[in-house]
């Protein structure tokens, strides 16, 4: 449900993105969340890849965005009250991340946006082993370090 979220929000405007993501977000598993998000990183990341070799350097800024808004979403729902030392991790991993993808508009070195997918793939692969540990939880559980919230952010990735 929440993939289905990420792709329709691209085209709604943020109040229908809000409603249709809390609609997923007491559907779908927290962990399960956070891997679908990591998927839509992942996709817009490759079709970056596609828009530099094609030198397409709007469509390259657009994708990029998209890429870092997801990724400064995944920031702040950390929740660091809770989360201890794993949250700081990934804050850590999130700033860099999205420090990094923004670099890409001024190198388009495509060798860095590889190794980015490469270890944005890690967290995921990552994330997934959380979640199929807790498939059995119901939809309401929270991620060990992440708190999904829907207020105040922009869905339209």
């Amino acid at each position: 449900m929440l993939e289905r979220v990420i792709i329709v929000a691209e085209n709604m405007n943020y109040s229908q993105a809000a409603a249709t993501y809390r609609t997923a977000n007491e559907t779908v598993q927290k962990t399960r969340q956070v891997v679908l998000l990591y998927d839509a990183v992942i996709r817009f990341l490759q079709q970056s890849k596609t828009a530099i070799e094609e030198g397409q350097f709007e469509e390259r800024l657009n994708l990029l965005q998209k890429s870092s808004n997801i990724i400064m979403g995944l920031h702040s729902a950390l929740d660091f009250e809770n989360g201890g030392e794993i949250s700081q991790l990934l804050s850590n991993f999130y700033n860099a991340m999205d420090l990094r993808i923004m670099n890409l508009n001024r190198t388009n070195s495509i060798s860095d946006l590889e190794q980015i997918i490469r270890e944005v793939k890690t967290m995921r692969e990552a994330w997934q082993q959380i979640d199929g540990q807790n498939a059995g939880s119901t939809p309401t559980s929270q991620s060990p370090a992440h708190e999904v919230k829907t207020e105040g952010n922009d869905f339209s990735a």
